[in-house]
């Protein structure tokens, strides 16, 4: 196996990941409750509430790729290993 490009596929799909979490709301909906349960939080700016959406959203999708992910990962690095 190539680690390289094991790496490599397992970063990608990390990145689509956090895309398709992102373009769910996934983020902006988990920090609503988190925020509702808060009562001094002193983020209420919305930048910091961007900030806070994308690293929530970056855990996640590095915690389900290390997790084993959807297999989208395994499914580049097959395709990349069969155009050798």
């Amino acid at each position: 196996m190539n680690h390289s490009l094991h790496e490599a596929c397992a970063q990608f799909e990390q990145v689509m990941l956090a895309g398709m979490l992102q373009t769910a709301g996934f983020g902006r909906a988990m920090l609503a409750d988190a925020d509702a349960d808060d009562d001094t939080n002193p983020s209420n700016s919305a930048a910091a509430s961007d900030l806070e959406q994308h690293v929530f959203i970056v855990a996640l999708s590095g915690a389900i790729e290390r997790a084993g992910g959807i297999g989208f990962a395994q499914f580049l690095e097959r395709s990349g290993q069969a155009g050798r």
